[in-house]
């Protein structure tokens, strides 16, 4: 039973970490990488809480078709492939020389 809390404190602590990095790291990206201003970043960030509060609201839907374990488990799955995507991929493939949107 001990062992599940260490795996659960661990757990919290990576998502609190996780989470902690990107909501300050992503405006320095965007300003820095692609020279969005105050009015462009105001625009993803209301897309980014519309896209949060969509996920929260569906997930209890999810939990009643597929369970809560594997709901979870595809919750942390796709998180981890946005950042993954937004992060990493963006800096291989985007030119920053490129004039913005």
């Amino acid at each position: 039973r001990r062992w599940q809390y260490g795996v659960l404190t661990g757990s919290l602590l990576c998502q609190a970490f996780a989470s902690t990095v990107v909501s300050v790291l992503w405006p320095f990206v965007l300003r820095d990488r692609f020279s969005f201003d105050a009015a462009q970043f105001g625009v993803v960030a209301f897309v980014a809480s519309l896209v949060s509060t969509a996920a929260v609201a569906s997930f209890p839907s999810l939990e009643r078709k597929l369970g809560s374990l594997r709901t979870a488990s595809l919750a942390a799955a796709f998180s981890s492939a946005a950042v993954l995507c937004a992060f990493v991929l963006v800096f291989l493939f985007v030119d920053p020389t490129d004039t913005p949107l």
